[in-house]
């Protein structure tokens, strides 16, 4: 079957840049034949048509990039309707504004600058705690293979009203209580104590970073600085916890 010559088509899709800094603007420009209106839709990453511009056949439109956009923007030009309707994608990469507080970051661009905080981490057991100063949580990461793999709390822990132990609670030899905002959240928490059991080394302090990389379902990854110099990598909603520098 011959194309029909009166459908409606694309002649060109495209921007005034190659490339683009998330939060700049860019000009979009466009030319279609036989319709007499057009739609643009921006897409998010999980490919949803978040904004929608009714234009004109022919033209042009400025857009402006989100700071929080990463990797790539993405537009979609569309014309006619129903078994007429054609479509067309622009797409334009992101240059990254930020970098990775440590060597042998994803490739993926972090979702904002390192956080630079006060870090608390000690070990238990099975598994080991760490307070996020700056972030004001407190994660519990566990090693036994059960579901989830991490849980975070929001630091509750007030030393004006709040003691920093549990002076009646004598843990056996070679063992330890966390104190002060592990403590907090170990004491009042069955899941935590039980699945991370007794601290085994004294609680380290110090400076390191924190940092955010989102998926394309928005859901984050979250790199922290560890105690020993290495990076602990928490995986999206508690799948998984995993050391990806060595020390």
């Amino acid at each position: 079957r011959p194309p029909n010559p009166n459908a409606p088509q694309i002649e060109f899709f495209t921007s005034d840049v190659l490339a683009v800094a998330p939060g700049q603007s860019l000009t979009l420009y466009w030319s279609t034949r036989n319709a007499t209106n057009a739609t643009i839709y921006r897409l998010e990453p999980d490919g949803t048509r978040s904004q929608l511009w009714n234009v004109p056949p022919d033209g042009s439109l400025p857009v402006s990039t989100r700071r929080s956009d990463r990797d790539r923007v993405q537009f979609v030009l569309a014309v006619g309707e129903s078994t007429q309707r054609v479509e067309q994608m622009l797409e334009l990469p992101l240059s990254c504004p930020d970098t990775w507080f440590f060597e042998g970051g994803p490739e993926t661009c972090p979702q904002g600058p390192a956080i630079e905080s006060q870090i608390v981490e000690q070990e238990f057991e099975r598994g080991r705690m760490v307070y996020v100063r700056e972030m004001n949580r407190v994660y519990a990461l566990f090693n036994d293979g059960l579901a989830p793999a991490w849980v975070v709390f929001e630091n509750r822990f007030d030393p004006a009203i709040h003691p920093e132990s549990e002076e009646s609670f004598i843990p056996p030899p070679g063992y330890l209580q966390p104190l002060r905002q592990l403590g907090f959240v170990w004491r009042g928490n069955d899941l935590v104590r039980n699945r991370l059991g007794l601290a085994i080394m004294p609680e380290a302090a110090y400076d390191g970073f924190a940092q955010v990389a989102r998926t394309a379902n928005n859901a984050e990854n979250l790199y922290v600085s560890s105690a020993n110099g290495s990076v602990l990598r928490l995986a999206p909603e508690g799948e998984s916890w995993q050391i990806i520098t060595a020390p």
